[in-house]
């Protein structure tokens, strides 16, 4: 591994398990089927690739190299000092901080869409410095990450932390977050209008009344599911800006973790109904 400095450390994972046990006045004996069970190795490869695909779309001209390497920290405080520690440098030139907390923010967002309850009002604060694309490459990535481990059971617990000097550990023990949408159904994607009637952030659920062919309003609210975390935050800015919020959905249907057939929204937009002055109810 070639010379790594502090400032582009991206995220560094450690073990929540003692695996030190007092041997003598001078040594301290090694559980070494702890460190055997040591358990972020998926999420260290799964962050390796996230990155080396991100900085091989956006940053291509810095001609980037993500590594990583294990280590065992000198804290004597520590119980567990094994470590996972990632970076990224650059064979041609120093990285700036606005480079390195963008792959920070990349890699937290990455990893918070493998955790089983994604909030709205959750959401990792360096998502903001993204833009629409990044978010949704990340996303994108994510989803082929859960559909193929989405569900695998961690044996062991650990916790990673963010680089920089503001960040603080996030634990992890369980299981991975099933797949989002695992089974695809002979349907394709099918665009509509209607009118936003409210959303539920923490299940990711839309709710929409459809407008019909003859612009008559279905008073009946569908629930939908966001087929992405992303979307809630735009659906939050229609439904809170627009009065009444009516939009433009592409939806589609597919079998979720649990067997049912759900729809989904992929994407929702703000729609001006200036030729709906005739919008009506429909019984």
């Amino acid at each position: 591994m070639s010379s790594s400095k502090p400032e582009n450390l991206i995220i560094f994972f450690r073990s929540t398990s003692n695996i030190l046990q007092s041997f003598d006045g001078t040594r301290n004996a090694i559980d070494i089927n702890e460190v055997r069970r040591f358990s972020p190795e998926i999420f260290v490869k799964y962050s390796e690739s996230i990155l080396n695909a991100y900085t091989d779309t956006f940053f291509k001209d810095l001609d980037l190299c993500i590594e990583y390497k294990h280590t065992l920290s000198k804290n004597p405080e520590l119980d567990s000092p094994l470590e996972v520690l990632l970076f990224a440098n650059s064979n041609n030139s120093d990285l700036t901080g606005l480079v390195i907390d963008e792959l920070r923010g990349v890699v937290d967002y990455g990893l918070y869409l493998t955790q089983d309850s994604p909030d709205l009002f959750d959401t990792p604060g360096d998502v903001a410095q993204l833009s629409k694309v990044k978010i949704e490459f990340v996303e994108e990535f994510a989803r082929g990450f859960l559909e193929k481990h989405g569900g695998k059971n961690i044996p062991k617990p650990f916790e990673w932390k963010i680089g920089g000097c503001n960040s603080s550990f996030t634990p992890f023990q369980g299981r991975i977050k099933p797949s989002l949408i695992n089974n695809e159904i002979d349907e394709s994607d099918f665009i509509m209008h209607a009118k936003l009637d409210g959303f539920k952030s923490s299940e990711m659920l839309i709710y929409l009344q459809e407008i019909n062919s003859e612009l008559k309003l279905i008073p009946a609210s569908i629930t939908y599911k966001a087929a992405k975390p992303s979307l809630l935050k735009t659906v939050a800015e229609i439904y809170f800006n627009s009065s009444p919020a009516y939009v433009n959905v592409t939806a589609f249907k597919k079998v979720d973790e649990k067997g049912t057939v759900r729809l989904y929204v992929r994407d929702i937009i703000s729609y001006e109904f200036e030729e709906f002055t005739e919008l009506s109810v429909s019984n």
